[in-house]
């Protein structure tokens, strides 16, 4: 076969036919709380057959031809999302998931010391706190009023409601009866 870089002599009309891959764009995926805007990690990102996840930066990149494709992003604790998007070169999207869910994390004290082994009721479902005198609840749906009382034995118990919109911690001080 001859060398091409040297060039081709045409004597005649002649049809020349190259084939070329198509180029590969880089595309990055931000990915973000739609309130609070912190970078979110682990979202997995599905394109085709093709599944990756965020990192710690919210960062999900690939490289894709152009074309258009449906992307879905899922992720623990918020509502997952399907998009359709047209790639024409390297492109950065940002993706705003909405959490549904939430926790409710309780720091009991007396005075300026962590209570042991307290009693935590919320909704029903009971925790004991733990040696710094804290307990979460964790995967609890956004948007509802969720009451909570405090118990130990020698102390007053402590009675309450909290709305959850966000991630919430709640300190807690338990007296000595």
């Amino acid at each position: 076969m001859e060398d091409l870089r040297k060039g081709i002599s045409i004597y005649k009309d002649t049809l020349i036919t190259l084939w070329m891959d198509p180029a590969l764009y880089d595309v990055t995926f931000h990915t973000t709380d739609l309130k609070g805007g912190i970078h979110l990690s682990t979202v997995e990102v599905v394109i085709d057959t093709l599944v990756f996840n965020s990192d710690l930066a919210g960062h999900a990149t690939c490289s894709l031809r152009a074309g258009t494709y449906y992307v879905s992003f899922t992720k623990p604790g918020y509502k997952s999302l399907q998009l359709e998007s047209q790639i024409l070169s390297d492109t950065t999207l940002k993706i705003q998931m909405e959490k549904t869910h939430g926790t409710v994390k309780f720091r009991v004290k007396n005075d300026q010391v962590p209570v042991n082994d307290a009693w935590l009721v919320l909704q029903g479902d009971p925790l004991l706190t733990n040696g710094l005198g804290i307990c979460s609840f964790e995967s609890l749906p956004l948007n509802q009023i969720y009451a909570y009382s405090a118990t130990k034995a020698h102390y007053f118990p402590v009675i309450g409601e909290v709305m959850l919109e966000k991630d919430t911690t709640i300190d807690l001080q338990l007296s000595r009866s």
